[in-house]
């Protein structure tokens, strides 16, 4: 099964999260080893991206501030500078 979603931005970027549940199986089908892959990707203002999901995915979109040009990425290193300044 699969879901197609169209997303339109307007004035604002947005950042598509897409998470994928994966299963391995041994030759016999039983499942061995299962997980979740995780991606962002920045989508900008006046832009379409179409992505295609399974039904083992989840996709969240969040509207990013008019000014941003792609996604930031927060560590402790980046929070405790902010902190200090």
């Amino acid at each position: 099964m699969t879901t197609t979603i169209t997303i339109q931005t307007n004035e604002h970027p947005v950042e598509l999260s897409v998470s994928n549940q994966y299963v391995a199986e041994d030759g016999e089908g039983n499942a061995v080893r299962s997980g979740w892959s995780n991606a962002s990707e920045f989508v900008p203002a006046h832009s379409t991206r179409t992505v295609h999901i399974s039904d083992r995915a989840t996709a969240s979109i969040n509207e990013l501030p008019k000014d941003a040009t792609g996604l930031k990425v927060y560590n402790e290193a980046t929070l405790a500078s902010a902190q200090v300044g």
